[in-house]
């Protein structure tokens, strides 16, 4: 989790989109962080980074089970 908030606030978009590749299954089975803020925070760093398609593909994977107003989660 920290090595994630510092690539986090790097800032540097194409850098955290690797890191989401390499460690994204670490990251989402943490609980320092909602795992809702965390597949927003996937999916805007790929789109910021220019890799749209990713974006596209996490935004439909997440979106029943994070982004759902029908979903009862909480973030």
């Amino acid at each position: 989790m920290a090595a994630f908030l510092l690539a986090y606030h790097g800032r540097d978009f194409a850098k955290l989109a690797t890191f989401f590749d390499d460690y994204r299954e670490d990251l989402f089975s943490q609980e320092q962080l909602a795992r809702g803020v965390l597949a927003g925070i996937e999916v805007e760093c790929l789109a910021r980074a220019g890799r749209f398609e990713d974006a596209r593909r996490r935004w439909a994977e997440h979106k029943t089970e994070y982004f759902s107003r029908n979903n009862p989660r909480k973030f």
